[in-house]
C-alpha cells in the first residue's frame, strides 16, 4: 500500500492551487464505501469534458503520460493502449493512443487527468498490427511507475516489440517473379496458422499480386511455409513445397523463395 506523508492541510491547499491553474470543469465520481477494494478499469471522458473521481469532488489534481517506444527508442507508429492506475485513491483507466481519451495529439505518447495521489503506473497492453506489448526481458519493460506527488508527472518509456516478418519470392530459374501464387504459414506447434494468397488484402503486405508474399508472424517463434497454389500459367515446383525455419526474433525480417520450372502441358 504506498502511503502520502503529506499534512491533510497541506494536500488540500495542493490540490486548489492545482485546480486554478488547470481551469477544467468537472464532474463528480467515487466509489461508494462498500465497494469491493479490487477497482476496475473505468472510461473517462474526452479532453474538453474531463472527468476523475477524487475525494467527493470528481476534481482533476494532476496530468500523468507515458511514451510507448520500440528497441531503437523510436515512437510505436500505431495506436496503442495503455492502462494507467493509481493508488489513494485506487482506481485505473485504459487508453487508446490518440483516442478522444488521449490529451497528446502525438502518436507514442499518452497523456491522462487524474486525481493526485501516492503513486502512479502505467502499461502497454496488447498489440497492434506490426507490434506487441512483449515482457521477454528487463531490458524492454512494458510497465513503469512513479511513486511522488507532482503536477505533471511523465512515467518515461514503455517498449513494444515489433512482430517478426516473413517474405517469400515465388521465382523461375532466371530469377523472375511468378503472380497468382498462394502459401500457408504456421508456428512449429501448430497454435497459429494462416493461408494467403498473393496480393491478398491484409494479410499480403503490400497487397500487390507481384510474386511476392510478405506475412506479419503473431511473435518470435519457430514457424513452417508451404507453397499451396502455384503461380499464374503452366509451373511446377522445383525444389521442396514446404520449409521449416529456426525459430525467429522479434524484428526479424526473414527472406525466403519457392522455386518454379514452366512445364508444356
Amino acid at each position: 500500500m504506498y502511503r502520502s506523508t503529506l499534512p491533510s492541510s497541506l494536500g488540500r491547499r495542493a490540490v486548489a492551487v492545482g485546480l486554478a491553474a488547470v481551469a477544467l470543469s468537472t464532474a463528480a465520481c467515487r466509489d461508494d464505501a462498500t465497494a469491493p477494494t479490487v477497482a476496475t478499469a473505468r472510461e473517462i471522458s474526452g479532453p474538453n469534458a474531463i472527468t476523475v473521481g477524487i475525494g467527493g469532488g470528481g476534481q482533476v489534481a494532476t496530468f500523468i503520460s507515458v511514451h510507448i517506444i520500440d528497441v531503437n527508442g523510436i515512437n510505436v507508429p500505431e495506436k496503442a493502449m495503455v492502462r494507467f492506475r493509481w493508488s489513494q485513491p485506487k482506481d485505473s483507466v485504459f487508453v487508446v493512443d490518440n483516442s478522444a481519451k488521449d490529451l497528446d495529439p502525438t502518436i507514442g505518447v499518452v497523456k491522462i487527468a487524474a486525481p493526485k495521489a501516492a503513486g502512479y503506473d502505467a502499461c502497454v497492453r496488447g498489440t497492434t498490427a506490426h507490434y506487441v506489448a512483449d515482457s521477454t526481458g528487463p531490458s524492454y519493460p512494458t510497465c513503469n511507475s512513479k511513486f511522488w506527488l507532482s503536477f505533471n508527472i511523465n512515467l518515461g518509456n514503455v517498449y513494444m516489440r515489433r512482430k517478426p516478418q516473413l517474405s517469400v519470392k515465388m521465382i523461375d530459374t532466371w530469377n523472375n517473379l511468378l503472380p497468382g501464387a498462394s502459401m500457408s504459414v504456421r508456428t512449429w506447434d501448430w497454435d497459429w496458422s494462416v493461408n494467403v494468397a498473393d496480393g491478398q488484402a491484409l494479410l499480403d503486405e503490400p497487397s500487390v499480386n507481384n510474386g511476392r508474399i510478405t506475412v506479419t508472424l503473431p511473435k518470435a517463434a519457430q514457424y513452417v511455409w508451404c507453397n499451396t497454389k502455384l503461380p499464374t500459367g503452366k509451373w511446377e515446383l522445383w525444389d521442396t513445397q514446404c520449409y521449416t525455419s529456426n525459430p525467429f526474433n522479434w524484428e526479424e525480417k526473414h527472406d525466403a523463395g519457392f522455386l518454379f520450372q514452366q512445364v508444356a502441358y
